[in-house]
């Protein structure tokens, strides 16, 4: 499910079409793809550095509770939001054309980003997280009824993912195209996962690792002695308000470039709000 970009296409910045035809087709059958090495090693580790200062502070104050989601702490998966404030929601990061071509075909032009955080897989885990799916049916009442794709997500390593540090393990090749009522049963859904084969994301940094929401995947313990930083965006049709509505300050949102504007265009948008510049990691709670 790995797809490397050309030098040819990194000069244009866009995907040959027979390839972004092969890619789109692609997810749509697998239900996950890796695009390797977009953002480049530089501009990630830039990127990174920002990063890895507010999830330091943010670790300090963090507790990992005793959730099954968890694994009762052992999986030492700590969620973050990431604040609004470069270079986290600049144009190559959050709308970039590798990935908007992609999704645009999928979710239309009008596409919504809906969910701006980071899960990252923190030293010291020992245990892998339940196999579960990100969300539940879109219509509850619905039984034999498989959805269309109305929501990707777009998660981008910060380093390298590698089997040592716990680079998630994806069930590509269907699990996303199952029957709506099964997305009701996550015990089910765990007790398949044991079972049913697997792809664990190796990849380099900046690369971008593309699924449907549905897909089935779980987090695995870092073994390693540094953070494994992974951003996770969800872009939506438009139509899908199934998202809490983020909070973001007027000026921020009016000096992000007009196609970022867009995606964010359903959010809390007011004068009130101050810029996310602390290290609480809740940016997106309003108090």
């Amino acid at each position: 499910m790995k797809i490397q970009l050309s030098e040819e296409e990194r000069k244009n910045g866009r995907f040959d079409p027979d390839k972004l035809e092969f890619a789109t087709a692609l997810l749509r059958a697998n239900g996950a793809i890796i695009v390797e090495d977009v953002l480049g090693p530089e501009r990630t580790d830039v990127i990174n550095e920002k990063f890895s200062q507010i999830l330091a502070e943010f670790e300090k104050n963090y507790s990992y509770g005793d959730s099954e989601f968890n694994a009762q702490g052992q999986t030492k998966n700590m969620r973050m939001d990431l604040p609004f404030m470069a270079p986290f929601i600049e144009e190559d990061v959050v709308a970039n054309p590798f990935f908007l071509d992609i999704a645009e075909q999928i979710l239309g032009e009008d596409l919504t980003l809906r969910y701006l955080a980071s899960n990252n897989s923190m030293p010291g885990g020992t245990k892998k997280q339940p196999v579960h799916s990100d969300t539940g049916p879109l219509f509850p009442e619905t039984y034999n009824f498989t959805t269309p794709t109305h929501s990707l997500v777009l998660h981008i390593p910060m380093c390298n993912f590698t089997e040592l540090n716990g680079a998630t393990e994806f069930y590509p090749g269907g699990t996303h195209l199952n029957p709506d009522h099964i997305f009701k049963n996550p015990k089910l859904i765990q007790k398949l996962g044991e079972v049913m084969h697997f792809e664990q994301a190796i990849m380099p940094k900046g690369s971008f690792l593309i699924r449907d929401k549905k897909v089935w995947h779980r987090g695995c313990p870092n073994r390693s002695d540094q953070p494994r930083g992974l951003f996770t965006f969800i872009y939506q049709r438009a139509w899908d308000s199934t998202s809490g509505r983020m909070p973001i300050p007027k000026d921020v949102y009016d000096s992000m470039t007009p196609r970022v504007q867009q995606l964010f265009r359903m959010e809390d948008i007011a004068e009130e709000y101050t810029p996310m510049d602390n290290v609480y990691g809740l940016y997106h709670i309003k108090g």
